[in-house]
């Protein structure tokens, strides 16, 4: 009896884990479905989400439960693995959209990754962003993003080129204060 419970267990387990991946595939855009999720390289933790982030997949091992995703860190790229329960598959609505140019959508939360982003009103630029500076995308017009910055103090509506900007998706994994050498009697 107590074997037909842990099969049952690892069943549901395993059923979980299919279903969590959900119809989650390679190139999708999948969202952090929790505060604290964790992007590993084996057992190392080398970075943590926020839910809601946005992430790029790049392939999914449904048998391990995990997902391969690429990110951006210190303006450098880097890869990890992601649990399947902390990422949300996107819905396939936006499929039945005309193909857009952009990764992004409206309500995303990007960072100015530009040592200064021109922000344009048709051929006019109506001021820079400054690199860091977060923003929340209103619009998305193939490569250009609809944004409210502020410029000169006050808030700006303008476009952005999406070259310009990236998820803000990482928070880098606090490291432990330097060991202080034990000090010599004198």
């Amino acid at each position: 009896m107590r074997t037909c419970g842990l099969l049952f267990g690892l069943l549901v387990v395993g059923c979980a884990q299919a279903w969590a991946a959900g119809d989650l595939r390679a190139g999708d855009l999948a969202t952090v479905n929790k505060n604290g999720a964790e992007i590993k390289r084996g057992s190392t933790v080398i970075a943590t989400l926020d839910k809601g982030t946005r992430i790029k997949v790049y392939y999914v091992f449904k048998e391990g439960g995990f997902a391969r995703v690429f990110f951006t860190l210190g303006g450098k790229s880097y890869q990890g693995d992601m649990s399947l329960r902390d990422l949300d598959a996107p819905s396939r609505t936006e499929e039945k959209a005309p193909p857009s140019k952009s990764r992004y959508v409206a309500d995303d939360k990007v960072v100015v990754i530009a040592k200064e982003a021109k922000l344009k009103l048709g051929d006019d630029v109506v001021g820079t962003i400054p690199e860091g500076t977060p923003l929340t995308v209103q619009k998305v017009k193939d490569e250009w993003l609809g944004v409210t910055a502020e410029v000169k103090g006050k808030a700006t509506f303008g476009w952005i080129h999406m070259r310009d900007v990236d998820y803000p998706t990482m928070k880098e994994k606090e490291k432990p204060p330097p060991k202080k050498e034990p000090e010599k009697d004198k």
